[in-house]
Formats: structure tokens, sequence, C-alpha cells
């Protein structure tokens, strides 16, 4: 069998169609191609999301840390004020200024965020010291001042009139006992952001003066200003009612703007959306995309927002973007090599069973059987058609067989033909002699009787010889009817033997 496996294979058949091995390849490349481009798009669009969410989570659990330190700092502080105005409201008829000095000064001394602590009582309610028993303003004021504690009365009088201040205010419209702090403000004395806590001094449910812890917002100030998200994330702190705390200019919050007011930051077009919310997200900018996340600290209401580039953000989407992109070319490449290598296979096997089938179509049943390893369905078909093959070789083998055998009777035949031709032939030769004979005899005849009276003498003698010679003609006539019959019997065997 010629080898068919290394007859040339062109990209086009016979019949000028592409062939099966090009087939499979424009039919399935395409598919894995689209397949590959829809999954990376998906998966692209739910990492984006995914990551998004988790940049998202990410600043919001560092912004929520934040604020619960800044919280528990302040809390810490309004729990100092409540202590103090109970210890003030049991002790205010019996203690002397110089055991609240003790006191005041330590916690001033203790805190890192108290600079101050002042006692305010209504007019005419201490009694425990003599010295200001029966006077209008009793609001003694203790401050650090280097490694000693100062004692200051400087706000106790009716020009400063701590009873229209805002931390005394809002002590006084309390009716339970609880400290709240006052929005901040900046000290141009001190050069530092400030705020007031204030808790109100209750007995029996009557108000009779606050207590005060002045807060420096350094610490707050250092926390925040310390916090960065990423690459781009910076914090910005403001109070409830949007005046600057915090934030990289310093010159916003020392002049108390505020983020409403501030058309010359990008945040100002969000700004309302920060005032009006406790927390969230916004995407926001103009020269450049930016996203604001922000909460709300409890009890004060000041707002802590990270401002971070858009494209920090996304970085890690794109990243992924590019390494999808990456990892799909790969794989339609690998996708195409494996593909080629299969169809390949296929096509030779198929090209190696029509090329086969050709040749035993031809006629030709001297080739080889096909050497097939497979075991899938070509290799069935590979196997059907060598069956197929074996059956119509012995067929075909017994077919010439049994025509060597006919080829050989009918050359008997021709020659017992040939053999009773010659027969015949040398019957109707003698059928001529005897003929000749016949005529031969009646000439004899006629010149007998012609001489009859020439052979009186011997009529007897020749009538005997007469019937002798009638005696022998019949025999003679018999014998050519016999073989007359034979003749004809013989050529009546001869027409049918052929």
């Amino acid at each position: 069998m010629a080898d068919v496996s290394k007859k040339k294979k062109n990209v086009k058949n016979s019949n000028g169609g592409f062939g099966i091995k090009w087939r499979m390849l424009l039919m399935i490349v395409p598919v894995v191609v689209v397949a590959l481009v829809v999954v990376s798009l998906v998966s692209t669009n739910i990492a984006s999301t995914e990551i998004s969410e988790t940049m998202s989570s990410y600043v919001d659990s560092e912004i929520q840390a934040n604020i619960n330190t800044i919280d528990s700092k302040l809390e810490s502080i309004r729990n100092t004020a409540e202590n103090l105005s109970v210890f003030v409201s049991e002790t205010y008829q019996i203690a002397g200024m110089d055991t609240y000095a003790k006191i005041f000064g330590d916690v001033v001394t203790e805190s890192d965020l108290i600079t101050g602590s002042g006692i305010w009582f209504e007019p005419n309610v201490y009694t425990g010291d003599e010295a200001y028993a029966n006077q209008e303003y009793v609001g003694p004021y203790w401050y650090e001042d280097g490694a000693s504690i100062v004692e200051d009365w400087q706000y106790s009088n009716a020009e400063y009139d701590y009873f229209s201040q805002e931390y005394y205010t809002n002590a006084k419209a309390l009716t339970t006992l609880n400290a709240t702090i006052t929005d901040p403000y900046y000290d141009p004395s001190s050069g530092t952001i400030m705020a007031s806590c204030s808790a109100p001094i209750l007995v029996d449910g009557n108000y009779i003066g606050c207590i005060t812890c002045d807060i420096t917002l350094d610490v707050i100030s250092e926390l925040v200003g310390s916090i960065k998200v990423g690459n781009t994330g910076m914090a910005t702190m403001i109070t409830s009612d949007g005046t600057y705390v915090y934030c990289s200019d310093a010159e916003k919050y020392e002049n108390g703007v505020k983020i409403t007011e501030d058309s010359t930051d990008e945040i100002y077009e969000i700004s309302e959306y920060i005032m009006s919310n406790v927390e969230g997200m916004h995407e926001f900018g103009t020269s450049q995309s930016l996203n604001a996340y922000f909460d709300t600290v409890p009890e004060v209401g000041w707002k802590l927002i990270v401002v971070m580039l858009q494209s920090e953000v996304n970085e890690a989407v794109n990243k992924m973007v590019r390494i999808t992109v990456l990892i799909s070319i790969i794989a339609i490449v690998l996708a195409v090599v494996i593909i080629f290598f299969v169809a390949s296979n296929i096509a030779k096997t198929i090209i190696n069973v029509n090329n086969f089938a050709k040749e035993l179509a031809s006629g030709d049943f001297t080739v080889s059987e096909m050497k097939s390893n497979r075991t899938d369905e070509l290799g069935a078909m590979s196997k059907a058609l060598n069956e197929m093959f074996r059956s119509n070789k012995g067929i075909i083998s017994n077919i010439s067989s049994e025509s060597g055998n006919i080829n050989d009777s009918a050359s008997t035949l021709g020659a017992m033909s040939q053999q009773l031709a010659a027969e015949f032939s040398k019957i109707q030769s003698n059928m001529v002699s005897v003929n000749d004979a016949m005529m031969s005899t009646g000439a004899a005849t006629e010149e007998v009787s012609a001489s009859v009276q020439e052979v009186n003498t011997s009529v007897e003698d020749l009538a005997r010889e007469t019937e002798s010679v009638a005696a022998e003609v019949k025999n003679i006539k018999r014998r050519a009817s016999d073989i007359q019959e034979k003749s004809r019997a013989a050529q009546e065997s001869s027409t049918q033997i052929a």
C-alpha cells in the first residue's frame, strides 16, 4: 500500500474547499477567542466592583478606626468632666478652694488633651469657702504653666460674664448629667485648635453651675494629619457646621473657613452632600477624578474625610486588566496550538482513510491494511474499513480462482470442439469417397448392361456379382446413414458444449 500519511496535504482539499483541519480551526478558534473575551470582560467587571468595594471598605475601616480613636479620647474627657461634676455637686458646700485646686490641677497634669479646667458656679451658690461666699461670679480656672499649675480668676467677673459663654449655656440647657463638647476653634494666643467640654453640676435636678475642661486638639490634628491611605489619600476634619478643624492648608482652619464656603477647593462641589450625610463616598473633581470617603465622630458631629485619586483606586483594576489580557493572549495561543495539533491528527487519520477508500474504489486490492492506534470513532472507522477490505479481498480471490477454472474448462471445450470438427471433416471426406464410389459403380453397371450381349456367357456370374455389389452398396448406404446421424449428433453436442 502507498504510504497515504505522507502524501502532500494542502490548506484546501481536492474539491477546492478548506480541509477539515482548517475548518476546525476557523470554527473553534473564534469560539475560544469570544469565550475568553467574554470571561475577561465579566471577570474584569466583577473584579472592578470587588476591588472598588474592597478599597471602599478599607478606607472606611481606616476612617472608622481613627474616628474610634478620636471618640475614645473625647469620651475620656467627657467622663472626666462628668466625674468632676459629680464630685463638686457633692462637696460644693464643704470643700475649700484649695481642695478643688489640687484635684483639678491633677486632672490637667495627667491629661495630654486637657490644657485647663474650671468650675463655674451660679450666683451665690458656692458656700464651701467663706472667702467666696455670697459672690455672683465664682469661676476659678486652673491651667498648666510649665511644671506648675496656675489658678486663674480673670474670667470670674462681669466683664467676661461666663454666664453668656457657649460652654456655660450648653451645660445649663442639659437636664441630665451629660458632658458636651463645643465645636473646635482656633486660639491665636496658643496657636492651637481648641474646644471646651462642659458638664452641668446638678443637685436634686437643679442646675448650680458647670465644669469645663478645655481641650487642645493638637493630638487629634496630628492623628488626622498622620492618616494616609495609599499614596494619595489625605485626611481632613471639619466640625458639625463645616468649619475646618484640620486640612492641608493651615490658613483655612486658622481663619475658621468652612467647607461649604471654600470655593477654591474642588471638594466644595460635594460639600453639601458631605454635610447632609453621616457617612458615604462620592466622586468629584474637574481637573482630575477624586473619591471622597467620610464618616462622623459620634456625639460631636465632626466629620473625618479622606480624599484620594480615583486613578489609584483603579490601579489594581487596571493591573488586573493587563494581567487578564496577557493571560487571555497566552490562552488563545495555546488553544490555537492545541487545536491545530488535534485537528492535524484528526485530519491525518481522515486523509489516510479517504486515500485508502479511494484505492479500494479503484479496484486495487493489493494494498496493505491501514495502521491505526486510535481508540475513538476514527479508529473504529479504520478498523471497519480494514474488515471490509479483508472480506472483499477474500471474495475477489475466490472469484479469481473460479475464473481460472472456467478458463481451463473453456480451453478444454475448445480443444474438444476442434477435435470434433476434425472428425467431422474426416466423415465428410469419407462420404465424398463413398459418393464417388457409388457414381463409379453406376457407370460400371451401365457399361455392363451395354455389354450384356457381349457378356451373355457371363450373365450368371455377373448376376451373382451384382447381387454381391448390391448387398455391399446397401451396407455402405447404411454405414453412411449411421455416420450422418453420428455427425449430426456430434454437431449438436458441439453446439451445446460451445
